[in-house]
């Protein structure tokens, strides 16, 4: 018998994305359950890996039962996530750009969580 919280994914449930300064988990459900900004040590702004009711999170996903098939784009940060369901297929890519130095910008102002939602069928 587990005491584990069915609400909880198994943490191998994840995947991440980052920009070599901070990250972000993304579940095989399609939200985003952990991220802290601007560093990775820095207070998380969604935290629902630690507290499911009141941490936070960001989810795009289709509504209703859907297959999700999830992968890295080859030798990148980049994560695709394509969903299957009878009336349609969409496809979320998620990624944090690594920032240029510029002498010009605050490290703050490159900071980006880009999630791209695209229409595939139906």
């Amino acid at each position: 018998m587990s005491d584990r919280d069915p609400r909880y994914p198994p943490i191998g449930d994840y995947g991440m994305i980052g920009d070599l300064r901070s990250a972000a988990l993304i579940s095989k459900a399609g939200s985003i359950d952990w991220m802290c900004l601007p560093r990775f040590d820095s207070p998380w702004i969604f935290g629902r890996l630690l507290d499911w009711d009141h941490g936070g999170y960001f989810e795009l996903c289709p509504p209703g039962e859907a297959l999700a098939f999830r992968q890295y784009r080859r030798d990148s940060n980049v994560m695709q996530t394509v969903w299957s369901s009878d009336r349609a297929r969409m496809r979320v890519v998620d990624w944090m750009p690594i920032a240029i130095k510029s002498k010009r910008r605050r490290p703050a102002d490159s900071l980006r969580l880009i999630r791209m939602m695209q229409p595939i069928a139906g």
